[in-house]
This record gives C-alpha cells, structure tokens and sequence, in this order.
C-alpha cells in the first residue's frame, strides 16, 4: 500500500480545514494549545487517522521492458 504513515491533524473548529499533518499525537496536542494560546476562544480538536484504504485491481510486469538485445533471449 505504499508508504502509508499514521498521523494526527489539528482541527479549529469554524476555522476551514486542517491541512498540516503531524507525526506524533503528541505533537499534534502541542500544537493544538499553541494555536488555543493564539486564538482564545476558539476550539482545536486532535484528529487521528485510523485506517487506511487503496483499490489495487491489476500489478502488471512487463518482461519485455528487461531484455534490450537478441542476445537476451534464452533461446
């Protein structure tokens, strides 16, 4: 599935969307009261990403993209 992470994002409520993820979930709470000092009065919710999903129909392998002479050929 690639190289898919767990990570957390700060939400202010009525403030758009989060958009910065963080690492840790302790480094998501350090900015939630970071951002709650500079904006009282507004709330900031820690998010938590719990699952991940991706569609994977078809991994294909191309053999041909491998040999580049006739020499290659086994026969």
């Amino acid at each position: 599935m690639g190289n898919v992470t767990q990570f957390w994002m700060v939400q202010g409520i009525g403030q758009g969307p989060a958009k910065h993820r963080h690492a840790t979930r302790k480094q998501a709470a350090a900015e939630a009261r970071r951002l709650a000092r500079a904006t009282p009065g507004v709330t900031y919710v820690v998010l938590e990403s719990i699952e991940a999903v991706t569609l994977r129909e078809f991994d294909t392998i191309d053999f041909r993209a491998t040999v580049n002479t006739p020499d290659d050929y086994p026969f």
